[in-house]
């Protein structure tokens, strides 16, 4: 077994990126099913705020699953989640889906994807590396 397979064999460490994607699903569902977000600082459009959430979304379920799903695995489930979040907005009182959402959604995963493939590419070079 390699270094790199040995540091995601971790107990402590898988512990810690299971946390993250456990924390990191609660902040994504209370952001968009809560009546009516007030966001300090600048005023940023909702769609750069879904593409955002989504990004990070997607790159927290790639580190979760320790980038042994080539990308694919996250990427299902994070269309799905958030399709099914943006979906449970009409269950809420002040919150509504919108078309320009979805949108927001899938440009944010997209943009994860490639950040996903990136970082494959990257966890491969250290795999061969430490398996020499």
């Amino acid at each position: 077994m390699n270094r790199y397979d040995q540091l995601l064999a971790n107990k402590p460490l898988t512990w810690l990126r299971q946390g993250q994607f456990l924390l990191a699903l609660i902040i994504y569902t209370t952001l968009l099913l809560i009546p009516d977000p007030q966001l300090a600082g600048p005023d940023l459009s909702a769609f750069y705020l879904h593409a955002l959430g989504n990004t990070l979304l997607m790159l927290s379920t790639w580190v979760a699953s320790g980038g042994r799903y080539r990308s694919i695995g996250p990427l299902i489930f994070v269309v799905l989640f958030s399709m099914i979040i943006e979906l449970a907005q009409g269950l809420t009182d002040n919150r509504t889906p919108e078309l320009i959402d979805v949108y927001a959604n899938l440009a944010g995963t997209g943009i994860g994807f490639i950040l996903c493939m990136i970082l494959d590419k990257i966890a491969d070079t250290l795999r061969r590396q430490s398996a020499k």
